[in-house]
């Protein structure tokens, strides 16, 4: 028997500009196109209760404004969601293939163990690849059922590798699943996770953080040369992927 290679490789963030914008519900879209766009101010203090301060209205409008993030707006769905794991798996693939590797295999097992990984880190606002009750990627597989073996080279090789990535509010549907597969194509230990050819099994799955934040603690030593971390409120999508040589 060869040594046991338990697989944990790095992390990376990317922490984008914060974009937010205002949320407005109407039942007729007329009735925002027809707001004309020189409301005199002045006028409308003249028909408003005197008991009423405007310019505290005005404020408290502007943070609330300040308070709506975009992915509430945005209101992604379970099904968006799903499409945006297999653009990020495909363009994972297209990689690979780019180099004459073989495409990853999803499995039902991992999934699950990926899923749970960053559904923990949703709910509890942390980013790590060690969970908060002390697992790392490996043995959140055992405990989930998912250990296997195999010998490549006279070597046995088992665990599970991973790469994962926070998105802020501020991207847009279209960018996320490109965002993600080009930050890790540009960090050298996910790169090599997604460029090992003796991988054969990949899972991708996304969590939604909807209250919270993620303290700047957790990033440290996963920013870019300079780049001082923030704390980053929720709304924010937890992103892992494992891989895997076998599966059970």
């Amino acid at each position: 028997m060869g040594n046991t290679s338990n697989i944990i490789l790095g992390m990376i963030i990317v922490v984008g500009v914060l974009a937010y914008f205002n949320v407005i519900e109407v039942n007729d879209a007329d009735e925002i196109r027809n707001i004309p766009d020189n409301i005199d101010i002045e006028q409308v203090r003249g028909i408003v209760d005197d008991n009423v301060d405007i310019e505290r209205s005005l404020e408290v409008v502007e943070e609330i404004s300040d308070s709506v993030l975009p992915w509430n707006s945005l209101g992604l769905s379970n099904e968006e969601i799903f499409e945006i794991e297999d653009e990020i798996e495909r363009l994972i693939n297209i990689e690979r293939e780019k180099y004459g590797l073989q495409p990853l295999v999803g499995n039902a097992l991992l999934w699950e163990v990926t899923y749970s990984h960053s559904l923990d880190m949703a709910e509890n606002n942390y980013f790590d690849h060690i969970s908060l009750d002390g697992k790392e990627p490996t043995n959140r597989g055992i405990a989930l059922g998912y250990y296997c073996e195999r010998e490549i080279s006279g070597w046995i090789y088992s665990g599970i590798a991973e790469n994962i990535f926070l998105i802020p509010s501020g991207y847009s549907k279209s960018e996320i699943a490109s965002e993600i597969v080009d930050g890790w194509m540009e960090s050298p230990g996910h790169r090599e996770n997604i460029l090992t050819a003796d991988y054969i099994y990949g899972e991708i799955a996304i969590a939604v953080s909807h209250e919270g934040t993620f303290p700047a603690s957790e990033f440290v030593g996963a920013m870019e040369p300079g780049v001082v971390p923030i704390d980053i409120p929720s709304p924010a999508l937890l992103i892992t992927h494992n891989f895997a040589v076998c599966r059970p």
